[in-house]
């Protein structure tokens, strides 16, 4: 080797030096090396696919509603001033259309660190479902009966429905600036509008032949219009930042109500009409700071009023007849809500750190109130009974403590305190008191290996439990007042004790592997709830893994377990009755979820990309009734599950038929099943005097997509 070496250094001596001098590096041979590939940041694409099958709720938010062809497209631009040239203007702008209706554009340009302007706009179909109408003229606030339509709701009438969607469409558009007036202070102003039509099904409430009031689903009108504007003065310092802003908040219905022809056949009662949703009005101010006091040591505010308004026209009590005069002509709406938020994070010592928080909720309805004469479905006389309407407000203080200490390097542990108090008007019960308690740990045990762990329970209770507490507000005075069992309780009122555990860990055995599970229980129990949910448990469990085999292949994939069982009791009795407990029925419900996902990228060669994704989806809800005696009647034995099950298949192929040319071929494939026995069957399809639903079916179907697209990357 010493030899070689001395050849090579004899022989290069023999060189001229003025040969050396004329070649970089004084002449020494280099290996050549390769251009880099050049970065294309934009690209157009364009294309086409092909539907097999379009059900609706396999294409429920691209709007398709044929099968066949369609185009697809999409662009992404990013402009910014080269280096070498003096300036830092910049634009991206961004575009897809992938189906008939859904599309989306969003643009942005300005120059960095002074102004950028924007706008964006979407357009988003939601198809809900295919069902059955009784009537004509969907879309407008008259309804008129099918012609043919004779009586009231009968199997000889049912037939002559028409088939109708009920879907929506959404269209958005926005714009906005924002201005850096000098390197502190900024100003934001944004504003949109967004408009939303279509149809949705309403459950209505119908007089009927012989005062028979049958329930009805009607395809009812979307016609909704939302403007809102938003201006934001921004201060950004080295030790304080602060923001104001105010929201603006516009909605208007394009229709304030629904008239329908009565299918019941009551000449005394032709026809139903209901208010839609009212328009209204929402001003918000808000102030948000920070405030570095040390490098350890943090203060966060935020501060916010808001009023909502509404006073849109009431309808009279009743379309038929001559009914009474209202008390007034309009809600005359007006809430108040203001809220704070104060945090404080510090980390007084190396290894422990702290969190303090309070938020205060203060949301107060200043709506009047006023008696209401009690009128039922349309009906032309007036029941003689009076109501007040009740406006609701409550107020919230939450107070917590976060502590985190680092007992090792790589093992922190975690404890904390929450207090809630909620305090609400014209309840069954006026405060509700929340304590929160919790333990917790995050290590990394080992190289590649993390965990943690956390262990939490609430205690509630509070004021004394009024059943009556919601109604008698309610009741003009000499009224009588209605009443619930003493020994009901609601949900988000009643005295419980929630315990929560979650733990997780993630592993990297070696390079190519990463390795996960996570999991949680939270069992609620409502310890004073003789009637109502009594009791739930919720349960979830996931495992996933990573798989990178080269740069050329990797593989992930997961499967998630969800689990939720609650019991809940109820009592059919009279006021004589109350308390029998022979009386009482008990049902529990049992959902399960199972979830797998599985994916995959490819590059099987040079130029060639495949990428794969496997989706499967499997629920079953359970329900099972049972009673303590005879003395319950009408309570089925049971129930039919509700079940739905789904296949995703998806396989993309992309072949780089230039280096900014690339060729895709996509496949996509969707099998779904689903039983439900509300709408399968029952009420839904048979015909009766007390019930007519649009005819909604468990969706089943094979879907297939396919698409053709060509890339060019510039």
């Amino acid at each position: 080797m010493i030899k070689k070496l001395a050849i090579a250094l004899s022989t290069t001596m023999l060189i001229p030096f003025a040969a050396l001098a004329d070649d970089d590096e004084f002449g020494i041979a280099q290996e050549p090396v390769a251009a880099p590939a050049k970065t294309y940041l934009n690209y157009i694409e364009v294309g086409g696919g092909y539907s097999s099958d379009n059900p609706l709720k396999a294409n429920r938010y691209s709007g398709r509603s044929d099968d066949g062809v369609f185009p697809v497209g999409s662009l992404s631009y990013l402009y910014r001033t080269p280096y070498d040239v003096n300036g830092a203007d910049f634009m991206r702008v961004n575009a897809n259309s992938y189906g008939y209706d859904s599309r989306r554009l969003t643009a942005e340009g300005g120059q960095q660190g002074l102004y950028a302007l924007n706008f964006g706009y979407d357009l988003m179909p939601f198809s809900s479902f295919r069902g059955l109408s009784a009537w004509t003229g969907e879309g407008g606030d008259i309804l008129t009966k099918v012609p043919g339509w004779t009586g009231n709701v009968s199997s000889a009438n049912l037939p002559k429905r028409t088939p109708v969607d009920i879907r929506t469409e959404r269209e958005r558009f926005g714009s906005g600036l924002t201005w850096h007036v000098d390197p502190l202070y900024s100003v934001r102003i944004n504003a949109r509008h967004e408009q939303k039509e279509g149809l949705r099904s309403l459950g209505v409430y119908s007089n009927g032949v012989a005062g028979s009031r049958p329930g009805l689903n009607v395809p009812a009108p979307v016609n909704y219009q939302d403007d809102q504007v938003e201006a934001e003065l921004g201060f950004a310092g080295k030790q304080t930042q602060w923001k104001l802003g105010y929201n603006l908040s516009m909605f208007r219905n394009e229709d304030s109500s629904l008239t329908l022809n009565s299918v019941s056949g009551d000449a005394a009662h032709p026809r139903d009409r209901m208010s839609l949703a009212p328009s209204n009005t929402a001003h918000s101010f808000y102030a948000d700071g920070g405030y570095q006091f040390t490098d350890t040591t943090r203060l966060v505010t935020n501060l916010s009023y808001s009023q909502y308004l509404q006073d849109d026209t009431f309808l009279p009590y009743s379309i038929n007849g001559t009914p009474a005069a209202l008390p007034r002509q309009s809600l005359d709406g007006r809430i108040s809500t203001t809220t704070a938020n104060v945090e404080l994070t510090s980390r007084p010592l190396p290894r422990l750190d702290t969190k303090t928080r309070y938020r205060f909720t203060d949301r107060r309805n200043d709506t009047a109130v006023s008696q209401f004469n009690y009128y039922t479905a349309d009906s032309t006389a007036q029941s003689g009974i009076l109501r007040r309407n009740t406006p609701f407000s409550y107020k919230e203080n939450l107070a917590g403590l976060d502590l985190g200490y680092a007992l090792t390097p790589r093992t922190k542990l975690m404890s904390g305190y929450e207090f809630r108090q909620f305090q609400r008007s014209h309840s069954e019960r006026a405060k509700n008191i929340d304590n929160t308690t919790y333990v917790g740990v995050r290590s990394s045990l080992a190289e590649g290996l993390t965990s943690n762990a956390k262990y939490s329970r609430m205690w509630r209770d509070g004021s004394t439990y009024s059943p009556t507490g919601s109604l008698v507000y309610t009741n003009a005075p000499g009224f009588a007042v209605y009443d619930n069992n003493p020994g009901l309780r609601k949900y988000y009122e009643a005295d419980m004790i929630r315990d929560r555990i979650q733990a997780g860990f993630n592993y990297s055995p070696v390079e190519a592997w990463t390795l996960g599970a996570s999991g949680g229980l939270v069992i609620d129990e409502y310890v004073r709830s003789d009637l109502g949910l009594t009791d739930s448990v919720a349960t979830t469990a996931t495992v996933d893994a990573n798989y990178v085999a080269s740069p050329e292949f990797s593989m992930t994939g997961f499967y998630t377990y969800e689990r939720r069982v609650t019991d809940q009791a109820g009592e059919q009795a009279t006021l004589a009755q109350v308390g029998d407990v022979s009386r009482r029925w008990f049902v529990n419900i049992a959902e399960d979820a199972h979830t797998v996902g599985l994916g995959s990228v490819w590059q099987i060669r040079e130029g060639w990309k495949l990428l794969t994704d496997y989706a499967f989806v499997w629920t079953v809800t359970e329900t099972d009734p049972t009673r303590n005696s005879a003395n319950v009647t009408g309570l089925a034995s049971s129930f039919p599950d509700i079940t739905s099950k789904s296949h995703s298949i998806s396989a993309r192929a992309e072949y780089d038929l230039t280096d900014n040319v690339v060729i895709g071929f996509g496949y996509a494939l969707e099998i779904y099943r689903s039983k439900d026995w509300a709408l399968d069957g029952g009420l839904n399809q048979t015909p009766t005097t007390g019930l007519m639903t649009l005819s909604e079916q468990s969706p089943n179907y094979d879907a297939h997509l396919f698409l053709l697209t060509t890339r060019a990357k510039f």
